[in-house]
């Protein structure tokens, strides 16, 4: 065998040879297929990739300026000030190398010194008074203007140690010294050039756009927290028998429900499947109407005949049995009688008549269909009641929770009732100095001649009470002196 093979061979080498090339084109040719599949199934991994990079990156961006948005809105209204001109001042900052968190504690800081200078706060007031800045006016400009007009008095006085010392303690003394660049062009350039050239460079958003960023983020974060209570109350009811039970009952609602689903849409779809046989039926039964009639009458005839034969063959044996019979036949001539006028009222119709009235016939009837009227819906309608009735048993749950921590800030309430504010030393002070006072509310007249008159009680002061004592000492010589004269008088009458 090896011997003719290669007899074969040699007889005929130069066919060998070109087989024997031909086969290494065609492996060449599959190497370079199999190669090129392969690329271009990288190159279209690659695109997807590159494409999923670019809407991440875009995702990334849109978050970036919604959360920009909002801490815009949310610091313009900590600092009291406009969302164009805290970009301005953010623009600043930025372009100083100073980060925003410096700025912000810079503007801060100039307002509640301010505030605390017009107070008296000394340190403060001086610190204005040598900058040349009038309180007065100053209290009645934006905080913007007010960096502005801190900026201007700084540079008139010099950029002196002692203005820097005083612009440090207004801005406060990390924050004051890093901000002495935007100092600097606050002073030199003026706020509202710099205004106009940060929104002709396109780095300053609209009041619009921020107000629109700050709803987006707030609807976003309102929706992710939406997510964690979700998610706290999946787990909440994980941790419970009972909520681990009305879980397992949703998911079989699911279940029951998607079979419900299925269900109908066969429904719906056999209608239709109806509809397009009962179309063609119809179509046949009236355009052959006329010899279609006759026929079936016939047809009807023999079987009624043949029928009332066996009625009255079986009537010999069963009543009930002859009268089944007869109403079936009675039935059947119903039938055979409607589909003769059918027949003849569709005889003159199209196709397309007759499928448009069975169509709707078919929309009717599925729109017209009630839940209660499919099979599944018993199944539905038994998860759900389960459900019902677990979810009463972990509402009993949750409000043993909720009372338990009713009884807990009650305790909190209770214990903040009974706790007694002392009085301050100027309190102290001004309640012993009332008391005082009060003390002598009251004095009686002294004995007038060893009489026990009492005289009426009266509120006076301390001064008035020493006057009253003095009087009273008065009258009581007066009636020492009288008493002699008195028994002399008595020993001359008798």
């Amino acid at each position: 065998m090896q011997s003719s093979i290669i007899a074969k061979i040699g007889l005929n080498s130069a066919g060998f040879k070109t087989g024997l090339a031909q086969c290494r084109a065609i492996a060449g040719n599959f190497k370079n297929q199999v190669g090129g599949l392969f690329s271009g199934i990288g190159s279209q991994i690659m695109g997807a990739m590159g494409i999923s990079m670019g809407v991440a990156g875009f995702s990334a961006m849109a978050m970036k300026a919604i959360d920009a948005g909002s801490k815009i809105t949310d610091m313009a209204t900590h600092l009291r000030i406009g969302t164009t001109e805290l970009q301005i001042l953010h623009s600043l900052a930025r372009d100083a190398g100073v980060d925003f968190s410096k700025l912000e504690m810079s503007l801060n800081n100039l307002n509640m010194r301010t505030i605390e200078a017009i107070d008296g706060n000394k340190t403060y007031k001086d610190a204005f008074d040598r900058l040349k800045i009038s309180l007065t006016d100053f209290i009645k400009l934006p905080v913007e203007q007010r960096l502005e007009k801190l900026a201007v008095a700084y540079k008139e006085t010099g950029a002196s140690v002692q203005s820097l010392n005083d612009v440090s303690n207004i801005l406060g003394l990390k924050a004051g010294s890093q901000t002495l660049e935007i100092l600097d062009r606050l002073a030199s350039d003026g706020l509202p050039k710099l205004t106009q050239a940060a929104i002709e460079a396109g780095q300053v958003m609209d009041e619009e756009t921020v107000v629109a960023l700050d709803n987006a983020g707030d609807e976003i974060a309102r929706w992710q927290n939406w997510i964690i209570v979700a998610f706290g109350g999946f787990l909440a009811d994980m941790g419970s028998s009972i909520g681990r039970q009305k879980w397992g009952y949703m998911i079989g609602l699911k279940f029951a429900q998607a079979g419900q689903y299925i269900e109908e849409a066969l429904r719906n779809i056999g209608n239709y499947i109806l509809a397009t046989f009962s179309t063609i039926f119809r179509y046949l039964n009236g355009k052959f109407a006329d010899f279609v009639i006759p026929i079936r009458n016939i047809y009807f005839g023999l079987v009624k005949s043949f029928y009332n034969g066996i009625a009255t063959i079986v009537g010999l044996f069963s009543d009930s049995m002859e009268d089944a019979i007869r109403r079936a036949l009675d039935g059947l001539e119903k039938v055979n009688r409607k589909v003769n006028e059918l027949a003849k009222k569709d005889q003159n119709k199209s196709f397309m008549d007759i499928f448009t009235e069975e169509i709707s016939n078919a929309q009717q009837k599925n729109s017209g269909r009630k839940k209660s009227d499919l099979w599944t819906s018993s199944s539905v309608d038994w998860w759900k009641k389960e459900i019902e009735q677990a979810e009463k048993l972990r509402k009993i749950e949750k409000e043993v929770i909720k009372q338990s921590e009713e009884n807990r800030k009650r305790k909190y309430a209770t214990a903040d009732r009974s706790v007694k504010i002392k009085d301050s030393e100027e309190q102290k002070k001004s309640r012993d100095k009332k008391s005082k006072v009060q003390n002598y509310n009251d004095s009686s007249l002294a004995e007038i001649g060893g009489g026990d008159l009492t005289a009426a009680r009266y509120d006076v002061s301390e001064k008035q009470l020493s006057e009253t004592k003095k009087q009273s000492k008065i009258l009581k010589q007066i009636a020492e002196n009288t008493e002699p004269t008195k028994s002399k008088i008595e020993l001359l009458m008798k």
